[in-house]
């Protein structure tokens, strides 16, 4: 199973941390998607690399979605919310719209 990790800010790694080491020890692909425009690349460089994780770094969620798409993951987990995949449910009337949603009445 490949699952991504969302990293839009470091400060999600101490909660992402746990769930990927369990993940890896089952043999699981794990990626840690990061972004240029919210983080200081070489100070999270090197605190990926004291957990023996290479990141792949994107400039902004447009980045981000696109390389979602073509990795074509089975999970991809979010620290908050993913404004462009939100937009795109908002659009398209999916009826995996999300609780908000869901309480305004659409």
């Amino acid at each position: 199973m490949k699952v991504i990790f969302d990293t839009l800010n470091i400060y999600y790694l101490p909660q992402y941390l746990p769930i990927h080491r369990v993940l890896q020890a089952r043999g699981h692909n794990c990626e840690f998607v990061c972004y240029t425009e919210k983080n200081d690349v070489e100070l999270c460089n090197r605190l990926f690399e004291q957990h023996a994780i290479e990141p792949r770094w994107v400039g902004n969620q447009l980045q981000a979605s696109q390389y979602y798409v073509e990795q074509k993951a089975e999970w991809i987990i979010f620290g908050n919310t993913f404004y462009l995949f939100q937009a795109q449910m908002d659009l398209l009337g999916s009826p995996a719209l999300p609780l908000r949603a869901q309480i305004q009445g659409r």
